[in-house]
């Protein structure tokens, strides 16, 4: 009887991994849909970052599925993940890189995994404000990092997370 669920979708898999070259780290991959995922990288460090990916998966046994991202970059990653029962088992990555309009391979790595389900409230948003506490911080696409609005008196001042300056809107 197979171990793996008929379908990844709505499931966040909690992946330990580490590469050849010794680094090492925790991702948090929400399946959203049949072909995409949305990847916490580095999670719990402050290197973390969220990537959106096209996923593709397809059963290779009864306990063991390959998979395959690709980010925007043209970074891919070639699995297989082995079940140990129906929400936990290994896996073993490979890293190709797009160069010259080849696939090169880099890496591989190593791991375990959980899955289990999410909810939406897990997920980044990518509008509006976002409230740490009782802050409201917004992501600014141009500065490619976080900005901090504070109304004083008859100003509004922005604090850059990036140049760690303060600034007065105009």
């Amino acid at each position: 009887m197979p171990l793996a669920p008929n379908t990844f979708t709505n499931l966040k898999f909690t992946i330990n991994w580490e590469t050849e070259s010794g680094e090492s780290g925790i991702n948090l991959n929400y399946v959203i849909d049949e072909d995409t995922v949305k990847i916490h990288h580095l999670y719990g460090t402050s290197e973390a970052f969220w990537a959106e990916e096209s996923f593709t998966w397809e059963e290779s046994g009864h306990n063991t599925i390959s998979s395959t991202t690709t980010n925007a970059d043209g970074r891919v990653v070639v699995g297989s993940l082995t079940f140990q029962d129906a929400d936990s088992g290994t896996f073993e990555l490979k890293f190709y890189e797009s160069e010259n309009g080849q696939l090169v391979y880099k890496e591989s790595g190593i791991g375990i995994f959980t899955i289990e389900e999410y909810s939406v409230a897990e997920l980044p948003t990518t509008k509006g404000w976002m409230w740490f506490d009782h802050y409201p911080w917004v992501y600014s696409n141009i500065e490619q990092d976080w900005l901090y609005y504070f109304p004083t008196g008859s100003k509004l001042m922005v604090y850059s997370a990036k140049d760690l300056v303060w600034r007065e809107m105009d």
